[in-house]
């Protein structure tokens, strides 16, 4: 038979081509999936209160904490807030973290991707349709680009001296995913604060993402004082990120034969 390492060549006249795969590499296949189970919850917590002065600067940096450090979660009107004194809001960035969410569970799963499957060669045999030679083995003419060698089915080693150069080919790969996939719920619970100029929750207003977003001063605030201020809830945000890995394993081919060749 004939054998070439690549699939671009066709066979010699009189000869049946067929074309096999040789070295599944199944080292990208398997992944994890990960499926929100409970999510989790956003439970009443301090807000984080951080500054920085140098307002005209990019990027916004937000690095110093604020006095009060924090703030409460409150729906009600409250003036225990950061006020931005001595400078104002207006000279300030000022970002608001809201506290982290709290419990959740996931359900993690073997994911497989065909599509990162591949192979070390895609390869071409050719059988001759009749036996050219009679009698012992011998040595037909292929041409240039081809291999002579000889084949049986199975994984085999070669026999002799003479085809020594051994390869196991076959159809498409077969594997499985181990399940050895576990996963983390992260998410935030964002908000909206909205301050006031009157320390009865009264006056100019002012609503800003509580997200931990750096906000410029000049740019967030209609005012550079305020006095009270009220928190309203957003919609918890919340996801599953793969922490384990899933490797694939029972690793086979179909129609896999061995075929040993002169070099």
């Amino acid at each position: 038979m004939a054998f070439a390492g690549n699939q671009g060549t066709a066979c010699p006249s009189q000869s049946v081509q067929a074309d096999v795969l040789e070295g599944p590499d199944t080292s990208s296949v398997c992944g994890c999936n990960c499926a929100l189970s409970t999510p989790p919850t956003c439970a009443t917590g301090a807000i984080a209160v951080k500054y920085d002065a140098n307002f005209n600067h990019s990027p916004l940096s937000c690095g110093s904490t604020g006095n009060p450090a924090t703030m409460a979660e409150s729906t009600s009107c409250s003036t225990m807030l950061y006020t931005g004194n001595p400078l104002g809001y207006q000279s300030l960035d000022l970002s608001y973290t809201p506290p982290s969410p709290t419990g959740g569970t996931c359900t993690p799963s073997p994911l497989a991707n065909t599509g990162n499957l591949t192979y070390a060669s895609q390869d071409r045999i050719c059988t001759p349709n009749t036996e050219p030679c009679t009698g012992s083995d011998c040595t037909p003419s292929f041409g240039a680009g081809w291999g002579v060698c000889i084949s049986s089915a199975g994984s085999l080693s070669c026999p002799g001296t003479t085809f020594t150069t051994r390869h196991i080919v076959g159809g498409t790969a077969t594997f499985t995913c181990s399940s050895t996939c576990s996963c983390q719920v992260t998410g935030t619970c964002p908000g909206t604060i909205t301050l006031y100029t009157n320390n009865n929750c009264t006056g100019t207003e002012q609503s800003v993402p509580v997200n931990g977003t750096c906000l410029n001063g000049s740019n967030a605030y209609n005012s550079n004082n305020y006095a009270s201020y009220e928190y309203t809830a957003g919609t918890p945000q919340s996801s599953c990120d793969p922490t384990g890995t899933s490797t694939a394993q029972n690793v086979g081919q179909s129609n896999v034969q061995t075929v040993c060749c002169t070099q």
